[in-house]
């Protein structure tokens, strides 16, 4: 799973790899009456210990090559993150490191069918007050890129 992710962390700055270990939903639940958020699991929807899931987050099992890269915890939206108030509600809540809106879907699947899997992240721009020109979306998929050949050719044997 190869992809651009938003940084809750200051010190992954544009064009950071990342392997991504754990996901977890970011917006599927309730708003609270405070503007909190309940998730499916604190609404009863969902049990946070039932195959795939483990206390809510979904981990990669299986051994890979090594990735050879920090490894972070993700958060799946369905809407980015706009605003720092947000922010700070999602970081707070879930202690994620990086932002996507398909990781936690790729987990899903690959535990579901028991596979071996990696999900590298390039970091594109960090997570809050939505500022596109602060984005680098040409930086990271450059970087995502060379990772992807280096990888590949130190992973399969020739």
């Amino acid at each position: 799973h190869l992809s651009v992710s938003g940084s809750f962390r200051p010190d992954l700055t544009n064009g950071s790899l990342v392997e991504v270990t754990s996901e977890c939903w970011g917006d599927l639940g309730a708003e609270d009456a405070d503007g909190g958020m309940l998730d499916a699991f604190q609404l009863g929807l969902q049990d946070p210990n039932r195959q795939p899931y483990t206390n809510g987050r979904i981990a990669k099992m299986k051994a890979t090559p090594p990735s050879l890269l920090p490894e972070v915890h993700g958060l799946t939206v369905q809407c980015v993150t706009g605003t720092e108030t947000r922010r700070k509600c999602l970081h707070d809540k879930f202690g994620a490191d990086v932002e996507s809106m398909e990781g936690m879907g790729f987990f899903y699947a690959a535990r579901m069918m028991d596979l071996p899997f990696l999900s590298i992240r390039s970091i594109s721009n960090q997570v809050g007050a939505r500022d596109k020109s602060k984005w680098d979306l040409d930086l990271a998929v450059s970087a995502l890129s060379s990772y992807v050949y280096e990888y590949l050719l130190r992973a399969l044997p020739l």
